[in-house]
This record gives C-alpha cells, sequence and structure tokens, in this order.
C-alpha cells in the first residue's frame, strides 16, 4: 500500500523485523519450580497460564485484529480480556458485565465472566489482556509480583506485545470517527499524536519500559506473511494463518468499512486511509 510523500514510517519498518524481539522478551518467567533428585529436571507447579501476553496499543491502531490473529492460531484454550485498566485486576467483573460479549472472549467450555473473576483461575495455554490509549507510564505502574499472580494466576511465560501503526493512517481512522460526530474530541486527537510519539520511542528503544517486549509493526503484519510466521514462531503460536479474514466483532470494527468486509478483511485499503484526510486542516 502507498504512503504519503516523504512519509517517515520507513525508519520504523526497518527496525522492526520478525527478529526485534527485545532479549527481555525471549525470556520465560518460571514461577513455583522445584528440582528433581538429581537436579537435571525443572517441574513446573502451579502455573495457570502457559503464556500470558499484554497487548499495549493506540485506539484505531489495528491491534484488535492483530489480537484476533493471536487467539485464532493458539493451539489450546484461551481468554482475551479487553480493554483492562493499568495497575488493575484484569478480571473486574464490574467492567466485564457491562459488555461481556465484547470483554470476555474464550473457547474455554463452561468458563464464564462470573466464575474467572472470583480468583479460582482455569489452566490455559494463553491468557490475553489489553491496554488501549494509555501512557506507558500508566501501563507500567508498580504492582508486586504476587498480588499480579493473585489477579491473574502464575504464568510460565509472559510477553509485552507493544503494536504500532504508521502515524498517518492511525490518524486518517480517528479523524473518520471524529468527523462521524459519535465520540474523540480535538483533545483525543491530539494526545494520540504524544501517545504515538511515546510509543514509538519504546519501539525504538529510546525507552525501555515494558518489560518482555515484542513489537509488531501493524504494516508489516497486515502485508507480510513471512513476516506473521515470524511473529508466529516467537509467539509459540501452532500457526500464522487462521483469524485474518474476519472482523473483530467484539471491538470496534473499520472506521471506515464497519464489518461490510467480514470474511474478507484483507481487502480493507488499511495503508491508504490517510488519502481522505490528506489535505485537513487537522
Amino acid at each position: 500500500g502507498a504512503l504519503p510523500p516523504g512519509c517517515c514510517w520507513g525508519w520504523l519498518l526497518t527496525f522492526y523485523s520478525a527478529d526485534s524481539c527485545s532479549e527481555q522478551g525471549r525470556l520465560d518467567w518460571n514461577h513455583s519450580r522445584s528440582r528433581s533428585a538429581t537436579g537435571d529436571q525443572v517441574l513446573m507447579t502451579n502455573i495457570i497460564n502457559e503464556h500470558e501476553i499484554c497487548v499495549v496499543a493506540l485506539k484505531r491502531s489495528g491491534h484488535h485484529a492483530i489480537v484476533q490473529w493471536l487467539y485464532a492460531n493458539v493451539d489450546g484454550g484461551y481468554l482475551f480480556l479487553n480493554q483492562c485498566s493499568p495497575a488493575a485486576n484484569p478480571f473486574d467483573l464490574k467492567h466485564i458485565v457491562k459488555k461481556p460479549e465484547k470483554r470476555f472472549i474464550t473457547n474455554i467450555d463452561g468458563l464464564d465472566a462470573q466464575t474467572a473473576c472470583t480468583g479460582v483461575h482455569v489452566p490455559k495455554q494463553a491468557l490475553i489482556y489489553n491496554y488501549e490509549h494509555m501512557s506507558l507510564d500508566q501501563i507500567t505502574a508498580p504492582v508486586g509480583e504476587g498480588q499480579h499472580e493473585r489477579w491473574v494466576g502464575a504464568s510460565k511465560r509472559r510477553t509485552h506485545i507493544l503494536a504500532l501503526r504508521d502515524p498517518f493512517n492511525n490518524l486518517a481512522s480517528l479523524l473518520k470517527v471524529y468527523y462521524a460526530g459519535t465520540k474523540y474530541s480535538v483533545r483525543l486527537l491530539r494526545r494520540s499524536v504524544e501517545l504515538w510519539k511515546q510509543y514509538a520511542r519504546e519501539a525504538l528503544g529510546q525507552t525501555q519500559l515494558l518489560s518482555h517486549r515484542l513489537l509488531i509493526d501493524y504494516n508489516r503484519w497486515f502485508t507480510d506473511v513471512s513476516y506473521k510466521t515470524g511473529l508466529a514462531q516467537q509467539l509459540g503460536l501452532s500457526g500464522a494463518g487462521a483469524g485474518l479474514q474476519e472482523v473483530a466483532k467484539w471491538g470496534s470494527t473499520s472506521s471506515f468499512d464497519g464489518t461490510c468486509l467480514d470474511g474478507q478483511a484483507a481487502q480493507m485499503k488499511v495503508l491508504e486511509r490517510w488519502r481522505h484526510f490528506v489535505d485537513d486542516p487537522l
């Protein structure tokens, strides 16, 4: 897809690659370990989540499609908790029950929000939750390890995914919603620019606030099969081809297409949204 003349996105595209996971991001966090008498084998006990994945992204960044792709390629049971608040329990029943079909997505038989939010955790292959349009300082506010495990259960591996879309198309999608008059304000748009810069600095390694970090360039993820395959391998997914054509109905869908291209999501012109607002004064 074409980008605006003189687009600065190239330096981030160059920076991003399937190998761009930081050294921290390759580490597994192992809990409650005990060694056999010979010391040759490490036994895991009390592990609830084989992989705990926290997705950090802006509104209209395409990260809902990335989340759907993640859980569609999990080999086993998954739970996705949508629009969580930082420094708080992701299993927040009051938050979830307002829109359970949008905030509690799972393939685990018999698992419901009422049960999951009691603190009795069910073993799963992947626990995924997201923070949307929040500063990295908010997201990384200190929470004790013991408290975190009481909230979500012990995890064998943890990953922060930082999903970033190019600023031109990201802001164009925000403007589309703004001009529809349903929500968003000029203040939010300006805040979006500042947050994008903050996320870009983190992506470039100028800050290192997110531990166990994996960077996903949405533009490249959308267009490059080999890039998706590399990411899937790093994340331990069963593949990279599932969940690509459906529009995530638990999200706010596309600001341009809605759900019109559900089943044909790859046909969305997500890399050309900027053209609609190339002369916009904002």
